[in-house]
């Protein structure tokens, strides 16, 4: 049996491990912010209150999604997927189930 010291080691390099960032926030939530505040500036015709109403959401919004980001790179999808589930689940399916997904038990047949 080899030694630990003797075992093949494989470099695992940070460049596969790295988050894909953009501007310092998660990559789909910046593109969403940016197309918002694109159509907040440009909207209402091209005013100045306009435009700096749409600077200001991007500003304080990339803001708000870089501090997420340096929390946890992961915080958008994780979020997404809680919003995604139930507040309660039944233990019996509805009556509009497709009965190929459960099985149904009946405890009193044999």
């Amino acid at each position: 049996m080899a030694r630990v010291d003797e075992l093949p080691r494989t470099p695992i390099h940070q460049s596969l491990m790295r988050p894909v960032l953009v501007a310092g926030g998660e990559r789909e939530p910046m593109q969403f912010l940016a197309l918002v505040s694109i159509i907040v500036g440009i909207a209402g015709g091209l005013h100045i209150v306009n435009l700096i109403t749409g600077t200001l959401v991007f500003s304080i919004g990339s803001l708000v999604l870089r501090k997420m980001a340096q929390s946890d790179h992961k915080m958008y999808r994780v979020f997404m997927r809680y919003v995604k589930h139930q507040k309660f689940y039944r233990a019996v399916p509805t009556m509009y189930a497709n009965p190929r997904y459960y099985a149904y038990f009946e405890p009193w047949s044999e």
